[in-house]
């Protein structure tokens, strides 16, 4: 019993020192999780805070970009799947057996909130909040608190095993599973927009959507869901396990790769600089599934998966072998590269950088697509800047900040709580 407790202690050593090499070349720096388990999802607020859960109960915390991870005590052997939280106090995690624990202290205690009689057999995968009060959760179901959990009301949806929940305000929203369904009146009633076994969905705009799963093509809707089109790729992709953007036209994604039958599967982490058009491999090969990606920016950000393993980049990601080659593609002039703090309550930060001088047009806009205010429109010497936004009398929920510089965009979705 001893020597066998001595293998598993020493896992996540041996895997940072067999890793570290081939990571370090692709831009990703291995960090020390201190555990051995699957690691499930990962959220951040800013460059600092962040949360990490995962099998077993395995809570991680960090306030220093991920520096020092910190466990935290779950009270619970239950595997945990999805982490959110609305600032650094308030936030909750959902996992299996219909659990649910919510935090107001950045997460020193958490309290169990879980779903009680026949739907705790069922797992919950997927957690998203619009302020303290009002928020979703999903697995065998789709649930919605207006109380900040302390009571949750089952949806009606056909029954089947929703993995994503995630809205742009109040009244519009989305869930993935099977099948992926919109609402425009807060859950009340449903939609089926598109039949695809989605494992990740990603909302990037007011209308845009990505969706990627078993053995489909990724797929995105630029109308709210009344089209949706294949977005091309040439790996030979099992099934892609998720799918994170960090503007309107980066993004990233991760794969099963089943190369030829003499080789196991192993995953892949892909990147895209045009919404989707083009991807390039960044990460080559790591064992066992990716599950979540999360970025602040274009630059900053972290992946988890098996063996406790926690990656790091501050470049993106380097580009170590393309899918495609398009020599007409242009190259982005600007570039947001820190939102802070988001979610925020009174004011929020942009900071951007211009590599000429452009003529530059910061708008917000609504989750409605209106713009309700103008930040900037002149022309602008290359340097960077910073600029900061005070919402005045507007309600809480979701909203935009769109960049544009000549015949390019930015996009950036906004928290604004209460």
């Amino acid at each position: 019993m001893q020597n066998k407790f001595k293998v598993f202690a020493v896992l996540p050593l041996l895997f940072l020192i067999t890793s570290k090499d081939l990571f370090g070349q692709s831009g990703w720096v291995q960090q020390n999780s201190g555990i051995s388990r699957k690691l499930m999802d990962v959220f951040f607020i800013n460059a600092d805070t962040s949360w990490v859960v995962g099998d077993r109960g395995k809570i991680l915390h960090t306030t220093n970009g991920g520096e020092q991870w910190n466990r935290q005590t779950s009270g619970t052997t239950k595997g945990l799947c999805a982490v959110y939280f609305i600032d650094s106090r308030i936030g909750w995690i959902v996992g299996r057996e219909g659990l649910c624990l919510s935090t107001t202290d950045g997460g020193s205690t958490w309290i169990d909130k879980s779903i009680v009689e026949n739907e705790a057999s069922y797992d919950l995968r997927d957690v998203f909040f619009l302020n303290e009060s009002i928020g979703w959760m999903c697995g065998h179901n789709v649930y919605k608190t207006v109380d900040g959990g302390n009571n949750w009301s089952k949806l009606l949806l056909n029954p089947e095993y929703y993995r994503n929940i995630e809205f742009v305000n109040a009244d519009t929203g989305w869930a993935a599973g099977g099948r992926i369904y919109k609402t425009v009146n807060g859950g009340v009633d449903w939609t089926g927009s598109i039949d695809i076994n989605t494992h990740s969905m990603f909302l990037n705009g007011i209308d845009t959507v990505f969706a990627v799963g078993s053995s489909h093509m990724p797929k995105v809707t630029y109308n709210g869901g009344q089209e949706w089109q294949d977005l091309s790729h040439t790996l030979p992709v099992l099934r892609y396990d998720c799918i994170f953007f960090s503007g309107i036209n980066v993004g990233y994604t991760s794969g099963l790769i089943h190369e030829d039958a003499q080789s196991p599967p192993h995953s892949q982490v892909l990147k895209t600089t045009d919404g989707g058009a083009t991807w390039n491999i960044i990460i080559d090969t790591i064992d066992g599934l990716i599950p979540s990606i999360y970025f602040i920016d274009d630059t900053v950000g972290w992946i988890v998966g098996n063996n406790g393993m926690i990656l790091k980049t501050t470049t993106g990601g380097s580009i170590i072998s393309t899918s495609s080659t398009d020599e007409n593609i242009l190259p982005i002039n600007f570039d947001f590269i820190e939102v802070y703090p988001n979610p925020f309550s009174s004011s929020i930060t942009l900071r951007y950088i211009l590599e000429k001088q452009e003529h530059i047009t910061i708008g917000i806009y609504n989750a409605e697509g209106q713009e309700i205010e103008t930040l900037i429109n002149r022309k602008q010497i290359a340097g960077e800047y910073e600029i900061t936004w005070q919402p005045k009398r507007l309600p809480a929920g979701v909203y935009f900040v769109k960049l544009q510089v000549g015949g390019l965009m930015e996009t950036k979705k906004l928290v604004l709580k209460n």
